[in-house]
C-alpha cells in the first residue's frame, strides 16, 4: 500500500471484493483523514550584519487520523512542528537549524471548512548547531482566503498478484497567518512581521488492496 493519502469509494470495494476470489482475511482496507495549517516566516536580523541574519521560520500544525481493516479506534498521528533555519547573508554561512515537534500538549484547531485555524503550543525546539535545546511559545492563528481548491486523485494498478485502489480528495485554501514565535531564553519573536505564504488543506482518502491468488 502506498503511503499517501487515498481515499476509494465502498462501491468500488464492493465489485472488487465481488469479482475476485479472495477471503476478507487477505483484503487490506486504509482510510486516513488529515488537517493541515502551514505559515512560513522570514525573519532579517540587521543587528550583527549590514546585508542581516535571515532566518526562515515554518510552523506546522497537523491533524489526522490513520485507521486500517476496520479497527474500531483509528491511530492519532497529530503533531505541531516548528523549524528555524538561520543564514548570514555577509559571511554567506549558515548560524542555525532548530526544529521541534510534539504530539502532544499543544491547542491546535483547524476549522473543517478551512475558515480559520489556532495554534497555541510551548515547544522545546533542539538547535543542531549549538547541540542545545530551548524552549519556545508559539501562538498563531490562520484566516482562509480566496476560493478553497479541490483535487480528486484515483489511483488503479494491477500487478501480478495484487490489486491496489486508491483514491484521494485534497481542499487547498491560501490564508493569511499572523502571531508569534518567541524565544523564552532570549524573548525573541522571529515572526514580527506578515508571513511569506501560509496556507490551510485537508485530505480525505482511503485505499483497499486485494491479493489476487
Amino acid at each position: 500500500m502506498k503511503t499517501n493519502p487515498m481515499i476509494i469509494p465502498v462501491v468500488v470495494a464492493a465489485l472488487v471484493l465481488s469479482a475476485l476470489p479472495v477471503s476478507a482475511a487477505d483484503v487490506w482496507h486504509q482510510r486516513n483523514s488529515f488537517r493541515t495549517a502551514e505559515a512560513k516566516f522570514e525573519y532579517v536580523d540587521t543587528g550583527l550584519c549590514s546585508e542581516g541574519i535571515v532566518t526562515d521560520v515554518t510552523v506546522l500544525g497537523f491533524f489526522g487520523f490513520i485507521a486500517s481493516n476496520g479497527k474500531a479506534t483509528a491511530i492519532d498521528v497529530s503533531t505541531v512542528s516548528v523549524s528555524l533555519d538561520a543564514h548570514d547573508e555577509c559571511s554567506g554561512m549558515s548560524v542555525m537549524f532548530a526544529t521541534g515537534q510534539t504530539n502532544s500538549n499543544y491547542d491546535l484547531r483547524i476549522d473543517p471548512n478551512l475558515d480559520t485555524a489556532t495554534l497555541h503550543v510551548r515547544l522545546l525546539i533542539y538547535d543542531y548547531f549549538t547541540e542545545s535545546s530551548s524552549y519556545y511559545d508559539i501562538d498563531m492563528t490562520w484566516t482562509g482566503i480566496g476560493q478553497t481548491q479541490k483535487e480528486v486523485i484515483h489511483d488503479k494498478e494491477h500487478s501480478p498478484g495484487l490489486l491496489e485502489n486508491e483514491h484521494e480528495v485534497i481542499d487547498m485554501r491560501d490564508a493569511v497567518a499572523s502571531g508569534s514565535v518567541i524565544s523564552l531564553s532570549t524573548g525573541q519573536n522571529f515572526t514580527p512581521g506578515a508571513p511569506v505564504s501560509a496556507t490551510l488543506e485537508k485530505w480525505h482518502a482511503a485505499g483497499i488492496e486485494v491479493p489476487i491468488h
